[in-house]
């Protein structure tokens, strides 16, 4: 049995080191089980890893992360291709026709999320763990649960909680968002959080 746990410890941390190294050693068969964390409306972005191969093609399975420029660099390919903007499903539509139209006859494509790039907000003021928060992948992360999930001071203002949010030409909007109310009634509407978000939980006046 302990010979059995330390083949594993070992198998993993080769896995890892290859990937870290940028080797081309994926375990796919791996990859294709973890269903939770593939999906194709997902918009591809910075710091999102990828494994890829065509199937058949044995040579071509590879691991590659967007770069900050919203490029993938894939095998035989002459040029890097630029996802940004794209679902995981057009993504592989774009690579199917690379492929298809430079390289393979009908190649079957295998294009799958293996670790999302981490999407962040920010929450300070009187809350007990102030600093970033990861947003859940593929899921909404409210105000609320943002707070309730740092925890608040006994002097923390939920009423008059600020959100600071950047648009995407770059202005900055704030906006006042009773927090107390959403927390207390089941019928408020809730505040979805974007990347980048800032919450600032005000004290309360005694």
């Amino acid at each position: 049995m302990k010979i059995k746990i330390l083949l594993l410890l070992m198998s993993c941390s080769i896995f890892y080191a290859n990937y870290i190294n940028g080797e081309n050693n994926v375990n796919f068969e791996n990859l294709e089980n973890i269903n939770s964390l593939n999906y194709e409306n997902h918009i591809l972005g910075p710091g999102d890893n990828l494994a890829f191969k065509v199937y058949g093609e044995e040579d071509t399975g590879t691991a590659t992360r967007v770069s900050a420029d919203g490029l993938i660099y894939l095998p035989y390919l002459e040029n890097p291709i630029n996802v940004t903007g794209m679902t995981l499903s057009e993504a592989r539509d774009v690579v199917y026709s690379l492929y298809e139209r430079d390289i393979y006859v009908n190649p079957q494509i295998y294009l799958s999320i293996s670790d999302y790039a981490p999407k962040k907000i920010w929450i300070n003021g009187q809350v007990g763990r102030q600093g970033s928060l990861e947003i859940p992948p593929e899921q909404k992360f409210t105000i609320s649960q943002a707070i309730t999930t740092s925890g608040y001071t006994r002097l923390a203002n939920l009423k008059k909680v600020s959100l600071k949010r950047r648009s995407d030409n770059g202005d900055t909007k704030s906006f006042e968002i009773n927090v107390d109310e959403i927390i207390k009634n089941p019928d408020a509407e809730d505040w979805v959080l974007e990347e980048g978000d800032i919450i600032y939980v005000p004290e309360r006046r005694i």
